[in-house]
């Protein structure tokens, strides 16, 4: 038996095996073949919980403990009355690490691995690793053997016919107690963890589908950019028949290059369904047309990547086109593709994780030798991703992500670092190529002094540069050096372009809204900074196109406060109110402080979704974070808590500010307005007029409107008479809207008519419509059918008048003419916008739509509401469907009225809320009579406090009662 001095110096005296074999090999998992699990140490089960619980880490479904017991050394320290038994067991070799144990251990031979397993227990769990009886099959075994579930069985299978594999236990079941080892714990444990989720969620490439070469030339090839192409293998035949069966059958004895070996196909895939081990082996086989030449009648080069020079060398041409197979878990590590070639990459079967970095951004934990030549970085992908994936959140230069499915194609630009991961079983293939818009690059690289040790394929790549060069000069004649003269302007033009020669002309175009321009100039600049891409953003953004400015703000290698300011905005001004939220929380996560033009954006957003809480929350942030609460952020906050119905807070906002402009005061009391608090209104613009500042058009509009919904005829009249006598301004329609919805509103249904028919200018529909509205109050068809004749002459595509003219017939018992309107209506087309409640709960904004079945827990909140219309019914409730026949789908069907959307938000409310909170909701129209009357009662029988805005107003429900004292 070998002591451990006489080992070392064994492997001192071994012929030493290649560098490069050493620094590749890779470390794989231990046999997960036993035919009885055995259980888990209670050490073990700490960390799996710790995994699940804490970091997040979930292990494979098929995964089970350490074969050996060996825990990571961390557990050590939990348990201070062990002995690592690792130390005890290695003797003097015990100063050295892990890896530099199994690199000596890498020399011997399977005879003195078996003897030294009888050593002790630290030499037993080392000469079982599987990575050292990987290599060893790998390297004599020459593919001639049936992978059994372990390395070490497979050879002992393979080189002893005789043994039984099973009966003598050579899978090494013993467990060793208290051995700690991070190094080959972490093998285990990178083998048997499933990809997180968050390490999937990211998908910021580009997709395109349908695209002409043109396009892909000048918007990806050129620019040197990837991109997701979908749609252009539908034609493939591999796509419908390539699987396992048919690839097994066709290919029948046939090897491919399966990493240092060649296998059989049936074997490789008895090899992947059996592995469990860290980094698997995949098949990547550059001749396989070669080999199977049916295989390459099955799939053709996309239109995209046909014009391949190197086929001008024929035969001689290095290796350019693999097939891949491989397992879940299998792939490449981060790497660039050789010859600085460009790369597609087909997936024909499965999917893949693809990350990829730009030629100038070296991936974290990846560090190339100078030349390029070699790479060191983490043996296994998910350890990668487990210590590096998170800090590229931070990254100012992000790297492009996605998975990549069946039938899709990425093309991966020349320069590019990539890792790859297999999601499932996959088949793919991929080809590198040389096109104009990189035969410089390629030529250049083939000069290199290293370049013949990085080409394969070719039998004289000595002499590769000299030859495919002639060969393109005799093929294509004067091809190089036009794209040489084009190289040099190119140069020129970048040292002759400034900034303002290329961002000005981005601004100046993206600002007059001519985004086709702007573009044209952005994809032509060959240096881009943070001026250019903010004016692109910018402009995508002011002409509404805020999906394309979002993909350009992620595509952008550095922000800048601007930046996030102008897409933050863009959303606000667009509408998407939620996306603007959602950014501002993205700002947050990655440490960006904002500034008060962020937060007006934000805080604007939040005010129309109706978001209290997310409010909240930014106006705590400014507070926080000692922002200044100027006439712009204070206004902003002023109407965010007015509309989020918390009025009290918005005068607090209001008496707080250090100076107040004309928009502050009407931002105060529009939102009095909107509450129905009229005299207060009115007090609050007498207080204004006071201080000398000037009424602006919109503050009369405000104040209008308060008195409008509080009924103050008289006093509405009489301001509506000063604007042009004592502030000379002209009115405007907004103006004459409200004196029509004031006396509409009182029931002087005639004076208003007549003041339609004598404005000095001709009225509008919502001013028609203010009157039409009265009318179905007032429940006047005469003159709602003159109005309502006019209002769809005005504007036939409008549902809501031809709704309110019906109901008003129906109102009146005038059903003929309401069935006329209903047929009207259909006969032209004409569809009554979807109405949606918005309710939001623990900081999320959850939208109901009528019938809704779409949220998770609709199951749940229709038994709510089952509960409160019983309750609301024993209190006299019965369902009013006076307004329902085109209030909503299936109007007649009772069931569908118990449903609209306000209903779900108020039993969402109150299932998710504790007893006496008020309920806010927003809703995107004009809440109907019954709705209006069942949440009376709610707010009755539940003592909740109702806070509900529509369309037109606030309503504030509480015991019985609202506050628009049912005139709305």
């Amino acid at each position: 038996m070998l002591g451990c001095r006489s080992l070392l110096s064994l492997a001192i005296k071994k012929k030493k095996k290649s560098k490069n074999k050493n620094k590749n090999r890779t470390r794989n998992i231990k046999s997960a073949s036993r035919k009885r699990e055995s259980p888990l140490h209670q050490e073990l089960e700490d960390i799996e919980e710790e995994e699940d619980t804490e970091e997040g880490f979930n292990l494979k479904s098929s995964s089970r403990s350490h074969c050996h017991g060996v825990q990571p050394l961390g557990n050590l320290f939990f348990n201070p009355g062990s002995v690592n038994s690792r130390n005890t067991g290695l003797g003097s070799l015990q100063v050295l690490s892990d890896e530099l144990v199994l690199d000596v251990l890498g020399f011997l031979d399977a005879t003195h691995l078996g003897v030294l397993a009888t050593v002790s227990k630290s030499f037993y769990v080392f000469s079982n690793h599987e990575p050292l009886w990987r290599n060893l099959v790998l390297d004599n075994l020459n593919g001639e053997f049936l992978f059994n579930g372990s390395w070490k069985s497979t050879y002992i299978a393979t080189c002893y016919l005789s043994f039984d594999v099973e009966s003598v236990g050579v899978f090494g079941r013993l467990r060793i107690s208290d051995f700690y080892s991070d190094y080959l714990f972490q093998s285990w444990l990178c083998a048997n963890l499933e990809m997180k989720p968050e390490w999937l969620e990211r998908d910021n490439i580009i997709r395109k589908r349908g695209i002409s070469v043109e396009e892909f030339v000048l918007n990806f090839e050129e620019p040197n950019k990837p991109v997701l192409l979908e749609g252009c293998l539908d034609s493939w035949v591999a796509l419908k028949k390539w699987n396992r069966d048919y690839l097994v059958k066709v290919d029948g004895n046939v090897r491919f290059s399966v990493g240092p070996v060649e296998m059989r196909l049936e074997d490789y895939f008895r090899y992947s369904d059996l592995v469990k081990e860290e980094r698997p082996l995949y098949l990547f086989d550059p001749k396989f047309v070669e080999k199977v030449p049916i295989l390459g009648s099955e799939y053709e080069v996309p239109v995209y990547f046909r014009e391949d020079l190197f086929s001008v060398l024929g035969n001689e041409r290095p290796d350019y086109r693999w097939v891949i197979i491989g397992p879940a878990g299998s792939g490449s590590s981060f790497h660039i593709d050789p010859n600085s070639t460009s790369a597609w990459n087909a997936i024909i079967k499965g999917s893949k994780k693809w990350i990829l970095f730009p030629p100038d951004v070296v991936p974290p934990g990846v560090h190339p030798s100078p030349d390029g030549a070699e790479v060191a970085c983490p043996v296994s992908i998910i350890e990668w991703f487990m210590n590096f994936y998170g800090a590229t959140k931070n990254w100012k230069k992000r790297p492009i992500e996605c998975i990549c499915k069946a039938g899709e194609v990425i093309f991966v630009p020349n320069g590019w670092w990539h890792l790859v991961i297999n999601l499932e079983e996959s088949i793919a293939i991929t080809q590198n190529y040389v096109s104009r818009r990189n035969l410089l690059n390629v030529l250049d690289f083939l000069k290199r002094p290293n370049a013949s040790t990085l080409v394969s394929g070719t039998r004289d790549r000595v002499n590769l540069h000299d030859k495919f060069k002639n060969a393109i000069e005799i093929a294509f004649p004067g091809t190089i050096d036009q794209l040489m003269q084009k190289a040099e302007e190119k140069k020129a033009q970048e040292k002759k372009l400034s900034f303002w020669d290329s961002n000005s002309l981005v601004h100046m175009y993206a600002t007059c809204g001519d985004v086709k321009a702007a573009s044209n100039i952005f994809r032509r600049m060959h240096r881009l900074d943070v001026v250019s891409w903010t004016s692109m953003i910018a402009g995508y953004s002011k002409c509404g196109d805020v999906e394309s400015a979002r993909e350009l703000f992620d595509r952008m290698p550095e922000k800048n406060l601007i930046t996030w300011s102008i897409m933050i905005s863009g959303y606000a001004k667009n509408s998407r109110f939620d996306k603007a939220v959602q950014l501002f929380q993205v700002l947050q996560s990655e440490g960006v402080r904002a500034n008060g033009t962020v937060m007006v954006s934000v805080i604007s957003s939040c005010a129309h979704l109706g978001a209290l809480e997310l409010g909240e929350r930014a106006h705590e942030y400014v507070v926080q974070n000692s922002l200044d609460v100027n006439l712009k952020l204070g206004t902003a906050l002023i109407d965010m808590y007015a509309r989020c119905g918390c009025i009290e807070k918005a005068i607090r906002v209001f008496e707080e500010l250090l100076e107040r402009d004309t928009l502050s005061w009407t931002a105060l009391i529009a939102g009095l307005a909107l509450h129905g608090y009229a005299e207060r209104a009115l007090s609050y613009f007498e207080e204004m007029v006071k201080t000398g500042l000037t009424p602006r058009d919109i503050t009369f509009t405000a104040i209008l409107s308060a008195c409008s919904h509080g009924g103050l005829v008289e006093k509405g009249l009489e301001i509506f008479e000063s604007i042009k006598r004592d502030y000379d301004i002209e009115p405007r329609l907004e103006h004459y809207g409200c004196v029509v919805d004031l006396l509409g509103r009182a029931g002087k249904l005639a004076e208003a008519e007549k003041f339609v028919l004598d404005m000095p200018i001709e009225p509008n529909a919502p001013i028609w419509g203010a009157l039409l509205g009265a009318c179905r109050i007032h429940k006047n068809a005469d003159i709602a059918e003159r109005v309502g004749k006019v209002l769809i002459q005005l504007r036939p595509e409008h549902s809501g008048y031809y709704v309110l003219l019906s109901n008003i017939y129906a109102r009146t018992n005038k059903w003929e003419s309401a069935e006329n309107m209903r047929n009207k209506m259909k006969l032209k087309g004409v569809k009554k916008p979807p109405g949606y409640t918005l309710i939001e709960i623990e900081g999320k904004v959850h939208s109901f739509s009528i019938g809704d079945k779409a949220h998770p827990e609709i199951e749940k909140i229709e038994r709510m509401w089952e509960e409160i219309l019983r309750k609301i019914r024993l209190a006299g409730y019965s369902g009013n469907t006076a307004d329902a026949l085109f209030d909503i789908d299936e109007e007649e069907k009772e069931n569908a009225l118990y449903r609209h959307s306000e209903k779900l938000a108020i039993a969402f409310g109150i299932m998710k809320t504790k007893a006496q909170t008020p309920i806010r909701i927003v809703k995107n129209l004009r809440v109907c009579e019954d709705c209006h009357t069942a949440t009376k009662l709610i707010s009755k029988v539940f003592e909740r406090e109702l806070i509900v805005r529509d369309r037109n107003r606030f309503h504030h429900f509480k015991e019985g009662g609202c506050s628009c004292m049912d005139y709305w």
